[in-house]
């Protein structure tokens, strides 16, 4: 299954995407899920809007924006996008995630925006996406 940004479908020029794939358990069942993310060397944390959120794991959600009690950490963090405007977020999950044969646990938030998945840099930077001499 491939999940791509919502809403904005007009990439910048400027901008860089990246695919991960996620690794999905249900049970004994692992299936896997290629996400498009925007890389985001200036975002201190992973974004994950719910309308992705719900694409990629319908089971956890109860409707629309409401995800079942207990699947995600709550999370007491203020998110801001670049010129202060807060991000409203629905709290905190853990995704295990691979980037050319590198997987690692990546911790996203949740948040009840439009626009693509965020990767930020700490993560760019164990999966080897960006790297800073």
């Amino acid at each position: 299954m491939n999940i791509n940004e919502m809403g904005n479908n007009n990439q910048k020029k400027n901008e860089a995407y990246t695919t991960i794939e996620i690794q999905k358990k249900s049970g004994r069942k692992r299936t896997y899920i290629d996400l498009k993310l925007k890389t985001d060397t200036g975002a201190h944390s992973n974004i994950l809007p719910v309308n992705l959120y719900k694409k990629m794991f319908p089971e956890h959600l109860i409707h629309e924006h409401k995800v079942k009690e207990g699947i995600l950490t709550p999370s007491d963090v203020i998110l801001t996008a670049y010129g202060g405007t807060r991000i409203p977020q629905l709290g905190k999950t853990t995704i295990t995630g691979t980037h050319k044969g590198k997987t690692i646990k990546c911790s996203f938030y949740i948040t009840k925006t439009d626009g693509p998945a965020i990767l930020g840099l700490d993560t760019c930077r164990k999966l080897n996406i960006v790297s800073i001499n």
